[in-house]
C-alpha cells in the first residue's frame, strides 16, 4: 500500500512510512488525509499513526485521551 500525499508530509523522513519500534524492519504506509487530527492517533484507520502513537505513548511522551 502506498502512502498518501499527507502521509508523505507527516513521515517525510521515510517517504510516508513509519517503522514501529518493536519491528523496525516493517514499514507502515501513512494513509492520513489533510483532515486527520494532529497528531493522528490512528483513529482514522491509519496503521502507521496508530503504531506511532503506541510507540510514543509507551514511553509516556503522549497521553491517551479520548477526544471523540
Amino acid at each position: 500500500m502506498e502512502p498518501t500525499p499527507e502521509g508523505k508530509r507527516r513521515y517525510a523522513d521515510d517517504a510516508g512510512h513509519y517503522r514501529p519500534a518493536r519491528i523496525p524492519e516493517t514499514r507502515l504506509a501513512c494513509r492520513c488525509t489533510e483532515s486527520c487530527a494532529h497528531p493522528c492517533l490512528g483513529r482514522c484507520g491509519c496503521a502507521a499513526c496508530l503504531a506511532a502513537f503506541e510507540d510514543w505513548d509507551s514511553f509516556g511522551l503522549l497521553h491517551s485521551q479520548d477526544t471523540a
